[in-house]
């Protein structure tokens, strides 16, 4: 629940509590911003010190020699940080979808602590006031996301000398902690159950699924793949005759190969055999392609991005009858991983995932041999198929 707003410390206290969990006070038609609800008194002082030139029309946050010293505002924090974000997106050192997480929060930002704002004035109370403002619909997860990327944020403007020193972010402004993750996983559960898929609900997706869906809901379930995955899959790694995709995965960088099933190669068959002309001349190498002969995740407009697979497959998944909340095509690679680790052999499930591998032996490590990465990919297909009697042994 939102916190409710307190009242002034006494009656004549000139500030009034803003939703946004800060003093504030109205001064030429803008609404300034002081300091916490919990801080009255140091909220009280800025506003004194900051009072005359506010009403003498400047911005007292960019004054070198006031109370506040001046710098980089908020907005050139921003500006500089999108800037360098979006030149990692065009050499495809950054996925499009993360650098559109990336402006949203910047939006956010600016939007809270004002574009004028030196951000080197920024203080424990000032990122407090920015965690309680946050939508009181926003769990621990999605609220932990937003504070990683401020502080990704401002690290920027540290590293890159906008800023003299790093943020004092306060013990308020912390990601939640893994107990509270681990305990909000548990309780999903319960109410929802898994988040994957079983295989007769999978064997079901499949033969429901129209053209080039059930390839794509098979790429998932037989190779890991996630959304972003699929939109960018080149016709150029998949081998169709040996039955092998060698796809790195972008967001980490990490090469893989997985093996093919039967039932994958015919649906990459029939959906290739039937592909169209993608719209950009951009496109032409992308195995799928939507309706309207555009990528399934592209760019609408600077920072904003349509994903094409997520909304489609939910109503999918509605009309198939195997909608569950916190279920999405993501959940095909859960469903991978969960079934695949049945095997005891994390290092190749880690490998067909795409996951990294930290340890000294993932260093020392140069290839996975086929073997192992045949005798895990059968594993999954035999629990697909309905049929794990002696899948291990195989």
């Amino acid at each position: 629940m939102p916190r409710s707003k307190p009242a002034k410390p006494y009656r004549d206290f000139p500030l009034f509590p803003h939703g946004s969990g800060q003093w504030a006070k109205k001064i030429r038609g803008k609404t300034w911003y002081f300091g916490s609800w919990d801080d009255p008194d140091t909220a009280l002082k800025q506003f004194l010190a900051e009072r005359d030139h506010i009403q003498a029309g400047e911005n007292p946050r960019l004054l070198t020699g006031s109370s506040t010293p001046g710098g980089h505002t908020v907005r050139d924090v921003c500006n500089h940080f999108l800037t360098v974000q979006r030149q990692k997106v065009d050499s495809g050192e950054l996925s499009p979808r993360t650098f559109a997480d990336y402006m949203k929060t910047c939006e956010r930002v600016i939007g809270f602590f004002g574009k004028e704002t030196v951000a080197a004035t920024l203080k424990p109370s000032n990122f407090s006031a920015f965690r309680q403002s946050f939508p009181s619909t926003w769990g621990p997860r999605m609220a932990g996301r937003e504070i990683r990327q401020t502080k990704t944020l401002f690290r920027f403007a540290a590293e890159e000398e906008l800023v003299d020193h790093l943020p004092n972010f306060g013990g308020n402004f912390k990601q939640p902690g893994v107990k509270v993750l681990r305990r909000l996983r548990q309780e999903k559960r319960n109410a929802h159950g898994e988040l994957m898929f079983e295989a007769a609900e999978l064997r079901s997706m499949v033969a429901q699924a129209r053209r080039p869906w059930d390839a794509m809901i098979l790429l998932g379930a037989n190779c890991a793949f996630g959304n972003s995955d699929i939109a960018n899959l080149p016709r150029n790694v998949i081998d169709l005759a040996g039955g092998w995709i060698d796809y790195g995965r972008q967001k980490t960088g990490i090469d893989r190969r997985c093996p093919l099933w039967p039932e994958t190669i015919a649906a990459l068959r029939d959906s290739l055999l039937h592909r169209r002309l993608p719209v950009d001349s951009g496109d032409s190498e992308l195995v799928f392609l939507t309706t309207y002969r555009n990528r399934y995740i592209r760019e609408t407009s600077p920072g904003k991005f349509s994903d094409g697979i997520s909304g489609a497959f939910s109503k999918m998944l509605e009309r198939w009858g195997v909608k569950r909340p916190g279920l999405g095509f993501y959940s095909l690679r859960r469903t991978f991983e969960t079934v695949a680790a049945e095997t005891g052999d994390q290092i190749t499930v880690d490998h067909i995932m795409g996951h990294i591998d930290q340890s000294m032996a993932g260093v020392y490590r140069q290839r996975i041999a086929d073997a192992q990465l045949l005798r895990v990919s059968e594993h999954v297909r035999l629990w697909f198929n309905h049929n794990q009697e002696n899948a291990l042994a195989k």
